[in-house]
């Protein structure tokens, strides 16, 4: 598929998308559950401090389709928080009082207090925490209306799959601005053999729709940040906050 055919089809996927969110009532996603609840699914506690970020994938019905974690964590506690997550419930997305899909970036971070585990959930990333504080709501993609990521990997030029790790990668940054459209995007690094799905991912980003991240719960413009990560044998892995 050439350059030209790419950019044409990721435009026509765009048209459907400029519904803005500060013209609908919505409410993003949140968690439904608590931090012990959490703990209580883990198969042991946790023996030492640690931070998680973690991206999922959220059903209409606010059931986990798909999570990813990723941070330096002692052994197992990655895949067993990921296999916690997915029995708990989250408060779903809404649009007009209609339940909608989205994909959800957040911390979960393990605390010991008095030898006593600990889990705090915290609905962001925490790269926006200087100038908002710790509890922020970050912008959360439409999975609905046109994915980003979907539409990247249907034009990438390499295989991809979701989330971090170690490795060649390729970052862009957005705006999300409090109306949930993404503008302002640009590549922030990219290596020269990726070049071209940078830009493939500038043009899907274009199109997909947010609910927008939020303060107090009031609208706000934020940055949201891509990153692709190339990882040995070409698997791709793909973090959005």
């Amino acid at each position: 598929m050439n350059r030209l055919t790419v950019a044409i089809a990721l435009s026509l996927a765009g048209l459907a998308c400029q519904v803005q969110a500060s013209e609908l009532n919505y409410s993003s996603a949140d968690f439904a559950f608590k931090g012990k609840d959490l703990l209580d699914a883990l198969p042991t506690e946790p023996a030492k401090a640690s931070v998680l970020y973690c991206r999922a994938d959220l059903a209409s019905s606010g059931a986990v389709d798909k999570v990813d974690c990723y941070g330096e964590a002692e052994t197992g506690l990655l895949e067993s928080t990921e296999q916690a997550l997915v029995l708990q419930s989250f408060e779903p997305a809404t649009v007009e009082e209609k339940a909608v899909p989205v994909r959800m970036s957040f911390r979960v971070a393990y605390t010991l207090i008095d030898d006593s585990a600990r889990a705090i959930l915290i609905p962001n990333l925490g790269t926006m925490q200087d100038l908002y504080g710790r509890n922020y709501v970050a912008p959360q993609e439409r999975l609905d209306v046109a994915d980003w990521y979907s539409a990247y990997s249907e034009y990438s030029w390499e295989p991809a799959d979701a989330w971090l790790g170690e490795g060649d990668h390729a970052r862009i940054a957005a705006v999300v601005e409090s109306s949930g459209q993404p503008t302002l995007i640009r590549t922030v690094e990219a290596n020269q053999a990726y070049e071209r799905d940078a830009k493939i991912i500038k043009r899907s980003l274009k199109n997909s729709q947010f609910l927008p991240g939020s303060v107090n719960g009031k609208p706000v413009d934020m940055k949201y940040v891509v990153a692709v990560h190339y990882s040995e044998g070409h698997r791709a892995y793909a973090r959005a906050h």
